[in-house]
């Protein structure tokens, strides 16, 4: 069976390829786990197996890793910094949406 020339031309052939090749580099990586079963929480010392948290921690690249119940003590903490963070950019975002909204109504106007 011959392929016709016009099919190594077609860009979606080569599109259909590239998507593919993606799909797969995806699978591969999103399958990755550690080799070792267990790991030491950074912090107490506590032995743990990896659960999907650690699992997705390691894929990034982090070597450090800590049992649930000293990231909850750490998410805990952090938690007031982070909501004082994410409301003062949804202030930010009305206060920009009411100065464009004003400048385009003004500008409406006044022509």
């Amino acid at each position: 069976m011959r392929i016709p020339s016009e099919v190594y031309t077609d860009y979606r052939v080569w599109i259909g390829i590239a998507v593919l090749l993606v799909i797969l580099t995806l699978k591969i990586i999103g399958t990755r786990t550690p080799q070792e079963k267990t790991f030491t929480c950074s912090k107490c010392r506590k032995r743990e197996d990896h659960n999907q948290r650690t699992i997705r921690a390691w894929r990034k690249g982090k070597h450090q890793f800590f049992c649930k119940g000293c990231h909850q003590v750490w998410i805990r903490a952090k938690e007031p910094r982070h909501l004082i963070d994410s409301s003062a950019g949804c202030v930010s975002l009305l206060v920009f949406g009411f100065v464009a909204s004003s400048a385009i109504i003004y500008t409406v106007l006044k022509s």
